[in-house]
């Protein structure tokens, strides 16, 4: 049972990890490798926490229940946030892009009007998906964390306790 559930936590990290990279770099294009390098490893971060935890606790049933339903509230609810955070931005970015009317001068007029409202809405969009991807990880993070120790800690003082 521990080995099946710590390669079920391992595999699922993975999963996470791939679903979240493609959806942030579906909306962003890291300007070089290093950047990309950098900013795969914040968004996996996460993941790679609970791998390693399912690594550490994997001779402890207790802890590893706890992590795996852990992982899977901070997983959903973070994937769930990059994708329509994607989504949101994919939508401002075409509303940009068709803005302006043929025939219409963008720097004028209701043509001109749409294309900086659009505009605005794409800036709004994307700075929401900048701060959502520098704040989500850590809180991840701590998702994952906290509730993993407090299940260690409790199964291992339930162990000391006499019977």
């Amino acid at each position: 049972m521990k080995p099946a559930l710590t390669w079920l936590i391992i595999i699922g990290a993975g999963i996470a990890v791939a679903l979240t990279e493609v959806i942030v770099f579906r909306m962003f294009q890291p300007p070089d490798e290093f950047s990309a390098i950098l900013g795969g490893l914040w968004l996996a971060a996460p993941y790679l926490v609970t791998a390693g935890f399912a690594l550490l606790f994997r001779k402890r049933l207790a802890p590893l229940i706890v992590l795996l339903v852990a992982f899977l509230i901070a997983a959903g609810v973070g994937v769930s946030m990059f994708n329509s955070s994607a989504n949101q931005q994919a939508i401002a970015n075409h509303q940009v892009e068709t803005a302006v009317q043929p025939g219409e001068d963008p720097n004028a007029g209701p043509g001109g009007m749409r294309k900086s409202g659009a505009e605005m809405g794409a800036a709004i969009s994307s700075v929401f998906s900048i701060a959502l991807a520098v704040i989500l990880p850590p809180i991840q993070i701590a998702v994952v964390v906290i509730p993993t120790l407090i299940g260690f800690g409790v199964s291992a003082l339930m162990r000391t306790l006499p019977k």
